[in-house]
């Protein structure tokens, strides 16, 4: 998903995304055990998708820091988080 103005205007664009989904899951008519279920489902497949990214992002040369930030959380949460995954790459 290209934009013209560029990588900003792409990730604001992904995140209306986001949040049309997640209005989708919670106005969907679901009894909870299926809401459980498809947030479970939505979460494990973030979940992994994440750490193939953290993965990649240290392929790339990125720093725990700018990991933790992109995260939202400190380089060494980030570290002992996803090190593993990493290594194991």
């Amino acid at each position: 998903m290209a934009t013209d103005d560029g990588p900003d205007a792409e990730l604001a664009a992904l995140r209306e995304h986001i949040d049309l989904l997640v209005d989708a899951i919670e106005n969907a008519d679901l009894d909870a055990l299926d809401q459980v279920s498809i947030w479970h489902d939505l979460a494990e497949r973030a979940s992994v998708r994440r750490q193939d990214w953290v993965s990649e992002a240290r392929v790339d040369g990125c720093t725990w820091e700018e990991i933790g930030a992109a995260l939202d959380t400190s380089r060494q949460a980030a570290q002992q988080r996803y090190c593993r995954a990493v290594k194991e790459r």
